[in-house]
């Protein structure tokens, strides 16, 4: 997915982050979605993926803590 991102089966794990709840936090052209609802997106209609971490992913709160990682759709599909 990115620089210290893994997938690992069904669990997303985040470079820096040893124990514990390691879940990112998902978005969906800016919707918090769990990573189920996103499986059921059509990858075509994904643009782009971001991956926040660190610092830049305070501005999500402690929800934000284990990194985000923001899926935004095409203009055609996007939710909002």
């Amino acid at each position: 997915w990115g620089p210290g991102v893994k997938v690992k089966g069904n669990r997303t794990l985040n470079r820096g982050f040893q124990s514990g709840d390691q879940t990112p936090l998902y978005l969906l052209d800016g919707v918090y979605m769990d990573r189920q609802h996103l499986e059921g997106v059509n990858p075509a209609e994904i643009e782009r993926i971001e991956i926040v971490r660190d610092s830049e992913a305070s501005v999500y709160g402690s929800r934000g803590a284990n990194g985000v990682i923001a899926f935004f759709t095409r203009k055609e599909f996007n939710l909002k």
